[in-house]
């Protein structure tokens, strides 16, 4: 059986790329009016077309587990091996995205930022050991940012007469986010600083998940120049004072 030749490819997937909130307008105009065309277009040639737009990829689950860059970057390889084709378009304008705090950290990595974090006195560096647990299975060992519900009880509950607490615990992981974000930047750079961290490993605290959609659908993808597609959009007549 692992010698059966695969099947001919009959779906074009294309995984759209670009910051949420800044690209509405355009990534409603690709649905609402690109997307009907190219489905017909496609289904000429016994084509199926889909477009993966993560703005409806995104459960209160993949949240609360913190999975949600694991599905995008997931995505943009399902694309990558089941489209004919096309299978990664960017849409880049002014914005850089957002920056996720990370899921996993090596143990040895960890450690060096939390004892700097602790030297240092950063403000909230308690953070650190209430939400990252040690993963003793994993090989190497790594530091797991744990789900939001584990302190947070509310959080994303639906349920009958748990509007206030979720929204109390909503407002609690958004304050207890920042913190924690802050906490691992500063301790990260210091480290960096006494080069005890790379700056390689010092710009994942930093990165977005648009950036890392980017590096998987086109960095380091084989042969972007056939499968990719990329829009700049320029705004003309803003500056500093009017933006």
């Amino acid at each position: 059986l692992d010698n059966l030749p695969s099947l001919p490819h009959s779906t074009v997937r294309i995984f759209l790329s670009s910051t949420f909130s800044d690209m509405r307008a355009e990534r409603n105009a690709i649905v609402r009016d690109v997307n009907p065309l190219l489905k017909e277009y496609c289904a000429k040639y016994d084509l199926d077309f889909q477009f993966v737009d993560m703005r409806w990829g995104v459960t209160e689950d993949s949240q609360n587990d913190h999975s949600v860059e694991k599905i995008c970057l997931l995505e943009v390889q399902n694309c990558q091996n089941i489209s004919l084709g096309p299978n990664f378009i960017l849409l880049s304008g002014d914005r850089y995205g957002f920056r996720p705090i990370p899921t996993e950290i090596p143990m040895e990595e960890f450690e060096i930022i939390r004892k700097f974090a602790k030297e240092q006195n950063i403000p909230d560096a308690k953070l650190m050991d209430t939400w990252y647990l040690l993963d003793e299975n994993a090989i190497p060992q790594q530091y797991v940012l744990q789900p939001v519900r584990s302190q947070f009880t509310f959080y994303g509950d639906y349920s009958k007469n748990c509007d206030e607490p979720r929204a109390r615990d909503t407002q609690a992981w958004e304050v207890t986010f920042k913190a924690l974000q802050q906490v691992l930047r500063k301790a990260a750079q210091s480290a960096c600083n006494a080069k005890q961290l790379t700056q390689e490993k010092l710009h994942y605290y930093f990165l977005s998940v648009t950036e890392l959609e980017v590096e998987k659908g086109i960095l380091t993808a084989t042969r972007p120049q056939d499968h990719v597609s990329f829009y700049r959009r320029v705004l003309q007549g803003l500056d500093e004072n009017n933006v």
